[in-house]
């Protein structure tokens, strides 16, 4: 598949992701797919119910998702910030 197919492979993916309904008993309630448009390029479409994350949480998931690609890609540890409170706090 030539990487325009891919890329046109990929939207789709992601459309229907996008679409698909989420099941509120039986989950999941975060579905993700990385789809290889080529041998070094790659599309993360991820689809998460707002029960699961909100706006808050879902920029912090962001800022950490491309932190540790940044971080692969360069081959170094990613450099995420400690939270100031831990769970048990």
């Amino acid at each position: 598949m030539g990487e325009s197919g891919a890329r046109a492979r990929a939207r789709l993916v992601a459309s229907r992701e996008a679409l698909a309904p989420f099941d509120l008993e039986h989950g999941p309630l975060v579905r993700a797919h990385l789809l290889r448009l080529s041998p070094s390029a790659h599309v993360l479409a991820l689809a998460i119910h707002h029960v699961a994350a909100d706006g808050w949480s879902m920029g912090l998931l962001w800022r950490e998702l491309s932190a540790a690609y940044d971080g692969l890609a360069r081959g170094t540890d990613p450099q995420l910030e400690q939270p100031p409170l831990q769970f048990v706090d």
